[in-house]
């Protein structure tokens, strides 16, 4: 497991996931407002004798949030993140959640977030993401679930 994780990393920091056979793929998109779009899509893997899950999360801020943000995904159990990047704020994750935390939005309009989950179970992660955002001065909260 050790050599998972540490191959991972590496992977993380070269970004050639693309390379190996993605076997499922399961989609949930949610539109906000009229110019906000986050993407999330959950792939299957093989490395080595380890079965692999790659999370990606597209946010698409074409609209009016300038403020704070954050993307959360609560980790179900049996699950462990291995590896996280954002293109853009703090990324960060622990036994039971993965995190990026924005301070102001304003700055980037394509968002790319990637994760990787390694489970002995050979099931699909379902997991429920919290997209949470200032607009204007009110707070608002998006649910995203991908199941199988």
């Amino acid at each position: 497991m050790k050599l998972a994780s540490t191959l991972l990393t590496a992977l993380l920091l070269i970004g050639t996931l693309s390379s190996f056979n993605l076997t499922k793929e399961a989609d949930k998109s949610v539109r906000l407002h009229t110019k906000l779009n986050v993407e999330k899509r959950v792939s299957e893997f093989n490395l080595g004798d380890e079965l692999m899950y790659k999370v990606e999360v597209d946010i698409n801020n074409a609209s009016n949030i300038k403020g704070f943000a954050k993307y959360e995904d609560l980790i179900p159990a049996g699950f462990t993140v291995v590896g996280m990047h954002s293109n853009f704020g703090q990324a960060s994750f622990d036994s039971e959640r993965a995190k990026v935390t924005f301070l102001t939005m304003n700055q980037k309009n394509e968002i790319k977030i990637i994760y990787y989950l390694q489970s002995e179970l050979e099931i699909q992660p379902n997991s429920v993401s919290v997209f949470s955002y200032v607009a204007g001065d009110e707070m608002s909260r998006l649910k995203i679930t991908t199941q199988n």
